[in-house]
């Protein structure tokens, strides 16, 4: 009986570990020059383990490339390149989130952010003004 107890307490916490959700592991920020123009110009990748003005200068974090901006629910196709050792990651619309996948396999999913501005009118930060428009769950940048 203390056999059958384990395995089932095995198979519980490995069925746990399975679907577990995945923490937040990248941001979407849309981004203008000029917020009175109300024109977005890029969007950018960021992980979230350099969610700050640095994360942003980081010339590793990756544009965009393709999308049609600001990038929103029901969005256009577009993609992500060298996002986390990642070489690509496409994005689709999925009602109002974005799924992506790398390859042909699923990858994760975006839900719309706060649209907040994670370094407020920081222009020492940048010369743009950027907004958290998107949270990824994923595993590529854990």
């Amino acid at each position: 009986m203390a056999s059958f107890a384990f395995k089932f307490a095995s198979l519980v916490a490995l069925a746990t570990v399975l679907v577990a959700p995945t923490a937040a592991d990248f941001h979407i920020w849309n981004c203008q020059t000029n917020p009175g123009d109300f024109e977005f110009n890029q969007a950018k990748a960021i992980p979230s383990n350099q969610y700050s003005c640095a994360g942003f200068q980081n010339p590793g974090n990756p544009y965009t490339n393709g999308a049609t901006l600001p990038i929103q629910a029901g969005s256009n196709t577009f993609t992500v390149n060298n996002l986390c050792g990642v070489p690509e990651l496409t994005f689709y619309a999925s009602g109002s989130n974005l799924v992506f996948y790398d390859v042909e396999s699923y990858a994760g999913t975006c839900y719309p952010g706060s649209h907040s501005q994670p370094f407020g009118n920081n222009v020492a930060c940048s010369a743009e003004f950027c907004y958290d428009d998107w949270v990824c769950e994923s595993y590529i940048c854990n």
